[in-house]
């Protein structure tokens, strides 16, 4: 929407990125997932957990595995237009950096990668939460099969025991 202000010059493209950024910066989802934008360079222009590190130039940054993060942000956009990244981050409040995935995405008008992330102990700890649930589940089923199973068993006993006492004439 901001890129179109641009285009229809109802906006500078200063005050559009400056209000998209604003915007952006505020975005949540899963109560502390966000979005950062850094540019090709790579520098990083909005990030709303490390406020500290806007305005950095990233391209010496590291994770504790040595892996330059955002230069392989900037490859994979400039290679695919987007994609996956793999590195170590810290979580929201916390200094310890974990795994994480990240998908970017370039925004080629302005030179933007836009990214977010997934914590990978996040999506172990929900897949170990959804195979408890399916575990609770099939237990359940299968308790109420045989208790099914059980009643009806029991009700075609009892018929055949009527049945060979008082047999059809």
């Amino acid at each position: 929407a901001y890129s179109h202000k641009v285009d229809t010059r109802e906006m500078t493209m200063a005050e559009a990125q400056k209000n998209a950024l604003t915007i952006i910066k505020q975005l949540r989802y899963r109560d502390n997932d966000y979005f950062w934008i850094n540019d090709l360079e790579p520098k990083m222009l909005m990030h709303p957990n490390f406020p500290d590190l806007d305005g950095k130039n990233l391209a010496n940054d590291m994770d504790p595995t040595g892996k330059h993060l955002f230069v392989e942000m900037v490859d994979v956009v400039t290679q695919n237009g987007e994609g996956f990244v793999s590195y170590m981050w810290p979580k929201p409040g916390q200094k310890q950096p974990v795994a994480k995935l990240s998908y970017v995405k370039l925004f080629k008008p302005w030179g933007w990668i836009v990214g977010s992330g997934i914590y990978v102990g996040d999506v172990q700890e929900e897949i170990t939460r959804l195979k408890w649930h399916i575990i609770v589940a099939t237990l359940i089923s299968v308790f109420i099969v045989l208790i099914f199973t059980y009643f009806v068993a029991h009700r075609i006993s009892e018929l055949w025991k009527w049945l060979s006492y008082n047999p059809p004439e």
